[in-house]
This record gives C-alpha cells, sequence and structure tokens, in this order.
C-alpha cells in the first residue's frame, strides 16, 4: 500500500509539473517582428546581382517587376519613402554557373539590453531562401521567389492583422 501511495504521488507531482511549465510556455507569447503601424507601404531592397545573372535573363528590374506585382496583389505598395526603422524587405539573387541562391529578410530597427544598457541596431527578423540549379531557366529561380514571397506575405498579413485587434 505504501508503495502504491508513493507511487501516486511521484506520478501526480509530475504530471502537475509539466502541466505547469506548459501553461507558463504558452504564457510567453513572441511578436514575429513583422508588425508595422502603415503596414500597406514597404520598402523592397534587391541585392546580389552579378554578370551570370544577366546571362540567365535575369535583370534586378525583372526580379523587382515580379516583387512589386506579388506585394500589390497584397494590397501593399513598394514605396522607397517609407521610414527605414519601420522594416524592410531584402531580396538577394545570387547565380553562379548553373546554381542560385534566393533570399528574403525582413530586417527592422530593433533595441536589445546588456548590462543594464539598450542598444540599438538593424537585425533581421524573418527570413528564408531557397537554392537550387535552373537549368538555364530562369523561370525556375522566379518561381522559387515567388514562393518564398508567398511565404512572406502571408505571415506579414497575418502579423499585422493581429496588431489591428
Amino acid at each position: 500500500m505504501e508503495k502504491v501511495c508513493k507511487y501516486f504521488i511521484t506520478t501526480a507531482t509530475i504530471i502537475l509539473t509539466i502541466v505547469v511549465l506548459a501553461q507558463n510556455t504558452r504564457a510567453i507569447e513572441w511578436d514575429s517582428g513583422l508588425e508595422i503601424e502603415d503596414h500597406k507601404r514597404m520598402v523592397v531592397f534587391i541585392d546580389g546581382f552579378n554578370d551570370d545573372n544577366q546571362k540567365a535573363g535575369l535583370s534586378k528590374e525583372l526580379v523587382r517587376a515580379k516583387v512589386e506585382l506579388q506585394l500589390r496583389k497584397n494590397e501593399i505598395s513598394s514605396n522607397p519613402i517609407s521610414n527605414l526603422e519601420d522594416g524592410y524587405l531584402y531580396i538577394n539573387v545570387n547565380i553562379v554557373g548553373s546554381a542560385y541562391n534566393v533570399d528574403l529578410e525582413f530586417k527592422r530597427k530593433v533595441a536589445y539590453y546588456s548590462k543594464g544598457r539598450t542598444y540599438n541596431a538593424i537585425a533581421s527578423v524573418w527570413e528564408t531562401g531557397g537554392t537550387g540549379t535552373y537549368g538555364q531557366d530562369s523561370s525556375i529561380i522566379l518561381k522559387n521567389l515567388s514562393n518564398l514571397l508567398d511565404m512572406f506575405i502571408n505571415d506579414y498579413l497575418k502579423a499585422n492583422q493581429k496588431l489591428k485587434q
């Protein structure tokens, strides 16, 4: 009987501890870093172009047009006058030989604390990317970019929908 009682108390304590820890973990909800007061306007920087990009038929202008169109379809305008501290979308497209890399990052001003002092910096708060080969067909790169943009726009709109509430 004494063993059963100790087993029950130990099991109950473990279950109670797990429940308390799970509730405390859920209580800490981190923001995404995508929350913007004027989320309908965004600065877009496009980077990383070289001679291999030109050989592949992929220009900075073509990528910008693709990005801006996809943003506009979601009622977000590309606005080079917006406040950079509010955040900006950074897109890097690199081609080397038959390989490519696309990176998307949302960067913004952040504050962090160390030893009682506040520091400010520009940091990436959201990022994704893709790497592959494109077989001299730049539409493969544009399709990857489009998929990555869809992921970003979804998270961006979701974060700013919460902000409105």
